[in-house]
C-alpha cells in the first residue's frame, strides 16, 4: 500500500506542475510552521554528489546507523526523485526478493535504479547518506505521533537516540548525519563491528 499510494499521489502531483514532493505517516502530524522553508534552505545548502544521479538530496527524518539503507515513512525531495523513490516493484507473495524490512526494500531498489552497487555494509551505507540523503531530528519539524506514546514523537526518539544495549537500534539524527557528511564517523568507528545481524543476500519463496 505504500508504495502504490505514494507513487499515485506523486504522479498525479507532477501533472500539477510541483517541483517537490513530501512523504509521511498518515499518523504523524507536522507542526513547525516553517519547516517546508527549511528543508528547502537546506537542499539548496548542500547538493547532492554528481555520483548520485539526483535533482536534489532526499531529507528523512529516520534512519538507523548500523543498518544500512534504511529510511522511514518521512521523506522530502525533488519531485523526479521521489517518483523514482517510489516507483519500485511491488513485493508479491509468490516473488523472490532479498531483503525483507520495507524501510530497507525501497531505497535499496531506489539506489540500484541510480547506479550504486550496494554493498550492504554500514560503511557504504554511511557512504550512500553522506551523498544522497540529509536526515533530520523530529524535533526539527515539532512532530507529534500516537504510534508509540501520546507525546511529541522527539521525546521518544532522544530515548532510543543513544541505545547501547542494541546498537543497531541507534537512530541518525542531524548531529550523526552531520558527522557522516564531514567523514568524522568514518575516522572514529569501525562500523561493521556494530553490525547488528548479518546481511545475507537470500531468496526465498514466500508462503
Amino acid at each position: 500500500m505504500q508504495l502504490a499510494s505514494s507513487s499515485a499521489g506523486i504522479q498525479y502531483a507532477r501533472t500539477t506542475g510541483a517541483q517537490y514532493a513530501l512523504k509521511q505517516r498518515t499518523d504523524v502530524r507536522m507542526y513547525n510552521p516553517r519547516a517546508i522553508e527549511f528543508m528547502l534552505n537546506l537542499l539548496a545548502h548542500f547538493p547532492p554528489s554528481a555520483r548520485s544521479k539526483q535533482r536534489a538530496r532526499l531529507i528523512a527524518t529516520g534512519s538507523a546507523l548500523y543498518q544500512p539503507y534504511q529510511y522511514g515513512e518521512f521523506l522530502f525531495g525533488a519531485i523526479e526523485d521521489m517518483d523514482d523513490y517510489y516507483s519500485c516493484p511491488l513485493i508479491t507473495k509468490k516473488q523472490k526478493f532479498e531483503h525483507y524490512v520495507v524501510e530497507m526494500y525501497i531505497p535499496s531498489r531506489f539506489l540500484e535504479k541510480k547506479g550504486w552497487k550496494l554493498e550492504w555494509t554500514i560503511q557504504h551505507g554511511w557512504q550512500v547518506m553522506r551523498e544522497c540523503f540529509i536526515v533530520l531530528d523530529w524535533a526539527m519539524l515539532d512532530k507529534v505521533t500516537y504510534k508509540y506514546f501520546q507525546f511529541r514523537y522527539w521525546e521518544y526518539q532522544n530515548q532510543r537516540h543513544y541505545t547501547k544495549s542494541v546498537p543497531s537500534r541507534d537512530a541518525v539524527g542531524f548531529d550523526a548525519w552531520m558527522n557522516i557528511y564531514e567523514g568524522y564517523e568514518n575516522k572514529a568507528l569501525k562500523p561493521e563491528q556494530k553490525l547488528f545481524f548479518k546481511l545475507l543476500t537470500r531468496t526465498e519463496e514466500l508462503e
